[in-house]
């Protein structure tokens, strides 16, 4: 599950709220 959410971060990374958001759920990424 990890790899999922990690993907994401790189695939949307130029979305800041999305980001925030993955730094929320996931802050060791």
């Amino acid at each position: 599950l990890i790899s999922f959410p990690y993907a994401l971060h790189h695939y949307l990374v130029e979305s800041d709220k999305f980001y925030i958001y993955l730094k929320d759920w996931f802050p060791s990424v």
